[in-house]
């Protein structure tokens, strides 16, 4: 148990004790009891005992799951040791004759009384320095009490001690005949009331301050959490300090937390497999518009290795996997820094798009990206020790970007010739000699000082086409990047 908690628990051991001893010399000078130093020391040994036992016991609390438990375990250990003081004082009184018994019970009474409020406001105490050290639970095991329900409670109790108190020191006023003249009564019972009334309302004021102190805390730590999930942390969560509406918002808390990192894992793992870009149309356009399809005019680079087959029969299929991974991971993020979206891997090949969302001119772009994408290779070994070969052809035209597929699963893709195109002039590339084929339309897209690193191919027939296209072609080392 931390220092302030500790000194708490034993300041209220030292209130109570002077509470009782007030209340004693007070019924004393009225009534001419001599027992005043008695009870006084039978209470300083008793309440050693359980700052001793309290001592030991506390620090244990900490360690006690789930965290709601805690505070109920903490009420129930104090109010145990106050129970024990006044037991221990009957005790006392039995086991030594000529001790008043009526005195005992009324100081007992007066013990546990104190004792209950003590223990209530000690586990307030001790639950907010559990949260400001951390020792909090983020789950949301528990059974809920209604901050209502609690309050009917308290203050239920509190009106039946306050009656219960004052009706058992009447009883001893009237019928001890300890006070000497009877006319004394009615202001030993004033006072005897006024001391009663004003001990339990300065307890019930304590509680109240600390309840509200704790609330306050509990839900500004919430608001920290929803904060921090407004600025995209998802790593918070909302400490669960009691077993009420509390307690209840912060379990709705952490579970809307946790779907939303599951949205965001979901969000991620869609951006992995159709790119940022695609997984915002998917996400910001309605099934029918996906399904109906919308036209774009972009730029298209297909890439493709070259004899992958007689290298990936000259290798495990757990090397051609592994090769293919960390190649194609390098490829996707040159394709991504030039603004470009992998539509899809296709085995060895890749088809990437642009200008879906760059404002940049897309088929500069994906000439960059070819280019270092065909630069990297030189760089990069294949499990045969070689460097892989590749081709790219570029073309730019309109295409018809939409889902296909069944209602069960579909695919988001691009369709239209300008794909096919795409794909036909790489299929050049290993004919003409040249690693990088473009189309005459993406040629007029480039800017003037990129077309005079072009040479002119000319008409060239492919696989296809009814009519040749005009294409040009450059190396990886003609443009600098």
């Amino acid at each position: 148990m931390q220092q302030p908690e500790k000194f708490q628990t034993y300041a209220y051991f030292a209130i109570c004790m002077a509470v009782i001893l007030a209340h004693e010399l007070i019924y004393s000078l009225y009534a001419g009891s001599g027992r005043f130093i008695d009870i006084a020391i039978q209470m300083a040994a008793l309440f050693t005992v359980a700052a001793l036992i309290d001592h030991l016991m506390a620090p244990r609390l900490a360690i006690v799951k789930p965290f709601a438990r805690r505070r109920w375990l903490s009420f129930g250990l104090d109010f145990g040791l106050y129970l024990l003081v006044g037991v221990g004082l009957l005790l006392v009184e039995a086991l030594l004759p000529g001790h008043s018994y009526s005195q005992a019970i009324d100081v007992t009474l007066g013990i546990m009384v104190f004792g209950y409020f003590a223990a209530i406001d000690n586990a307030l105490t001790r639950q907010l320095g559990w949260f400001h050290r951390g020792e909090v639970s983020v789950d949301g095991g528990f059974t809920m009490v209604p901050m209502a329900q609690k309050f009917s409670i308290v203050m239920t109790l509190t009106i039946l001690i306050l009656a219960t108190t004052i009706s058992l020191s009447s009883y001893r006023l009237m019928h001890s005949g300890a006070v000497e003249r009877p006319e004394q009564l009615p202001l030993l019972f004033l006072i005897e009331v006024m001391f009663i009334f004003g001990a339990l309302l300065a307890l019930l004021l304590r509680l109240i301050t600390s309840y509200t102190r704790n609330m306050h805390a509990f839900l500004q730590a919430q608001m920290d959490v929803l904060r921090s999930v407004q600025k995209g942390d998802l790593e918070q969560r909302a400490p669960i300090m009691a077993q009420d509406e509390l307690g209840l918002m912060a379990v709705q808390i952490n579970a809307m937390i946790e779907n939303l990192r599951d949205r965001d894992r979901l969000h991620k793992t869609l951006e992995r497999v159709v790119g940022a870009n695609i997984m915002e149309k998917l996400l910001s356009t309605d099934d029918e518009t996906l399904k109906r399809g919308q036209e774009d005019e972009v730029a298209i680079m297909f890439c493709d290795l070259r004899d992958f087959t007689s290298m990936s029969e000259a290798a495990s299929a757990e090397e051609v996997i592994i090769f293919l991974n960390t190649f194609f991971s390098d490829l996707s993020e040159i394709v991504a820094r030039h603004g470009g979206t992998i539509n899809k891997f296709m085995g060895d090949a890749v088809l990437a798009v642009y200008g879906l969302e760059s404002e940049s001119n897309p088929v500069e772009d994906a000439v960059r990206s070819a280019l270092e994408i065909l630069d990297h290779t030189r760089q990069f070994t294949m499990p045969d020790g070689g460097h892989p070969e590749m081709g790219a052809g570029i073309h730019f035209g309109t295409v018809m970007a939409g889902t296909i597929g069944s209602e069960q699963r579909y695919e988001y893709t691009f369709l239209g010739d300008a794909v096919n195109t795409a794909s036909r002039l790489e299929g050049l590339t290993k004919r003409l000699k040249y690693r990088v084929v473009v189309s005459s339309d993406a040629y007029l897209q480039l800017p003037d000082e990129t077309r005079r690193q072009f040479r002119d191919l000319g008409q060239q027939r492919v696989r296809g086409k009814s009519e040749p296209l005009h294409v040009f072609g450059t190396e990886p080392n003609i443009i600098e990047s």
